[in-house]
């Protein structure tokens, strides 16, 4: 298996599972959410995870101008990255805010159909 359907699947399956939570468990994947935005620690701890993730996509994998699956690939381990590095970063107000202004409640469902959308293109696409 190359690294391109290793990753694709690791994504698909990762965006699918989030879209299920969206859709079956919103209140609770919500809630939790928002009091994760209020600790510092749990704010810290994630952040050094997804920073972790996605430097693992991006110094191990480019795949720009390669296909479509490819450069999705590449924007994902970069937008995990970036997302990381501002929640380690970014003062805990501000990711509050990012967080209250994403209407995780209100748009569960658009979210929920986006990550499932997304998540089937990758896994069935690779």
């Amino acid at each position: 298996m190359s690294l391109t359907y290793f990753l694709a699947e690791v994504f698909g399956f990762y965006l699918l599972l989030i879209g299920a939570l969206f859709l079956f468990k919103r209140k609770e994947f919500v809630e939790a959410a928002t009091e994760m935005s209020k600790s510092k620690a749990m704010l810290l701890v994630v952040g050094l995870v997804a920073t972790l993730c996605g430097l693992m996509v991006v110094l191990s994998y480019v795949g720009w101008g390669a296909g479509l699956i490819p450069t999705l690939i590449t924007l994902l381990g970069w937008a995990v990255l970036l997302k990381g590095l501002a929640i380690i970063f970014l003062p805990q107000q501000v990711v509050n805010a990012w967080t209250r202004w994403s209407h995780l409640d209100k748009l569960a469902y658009v979210y929920a159909a986006v990550t499932i959308i997304v998540g089937l293109f990758l896994v069935l696409g690779a």
